[in-house]
């Protein structure tokens, strides 16, 4: 598999999305977790720049309070309006 160099993670309520692209853009990775999955299927992978998309009845706060514990990355929150 090509190294992913940003990681797209879909929240919803208990299965998360996730969409790995490579440094040409080209999708590497394209799959589907569960909440009890997601750590695990992240610690997998190597260091790369992770964005988040949530909606309102996703389990966004849950995910941002996982962050410190794979990465040393202070998590960064906009939202659009």
């Amino acid at each position: 598999m090509n190294k992913i160099t940003t990681l797209g993670i879909d929240l919803a309520k208990t299965v998360f999305q996730l969409h790995g692209l490579d440094c040409a853009g080209k999708v590497v990775l394209c799959r589907e977790v569960r909440r009890t999955q997601l750590m695990r299927a992240i610690a997998q992978l190597e260091p790369c720049l992770i964005g988040i998309e949530a909606c309102g009845g996703a389990s966004y706060p849950w995910v941002v309070g996982q962050v410190p514990r794979w990465s040393s990355a202070t998590p960064t929150c906009r939202r659009n309006t």
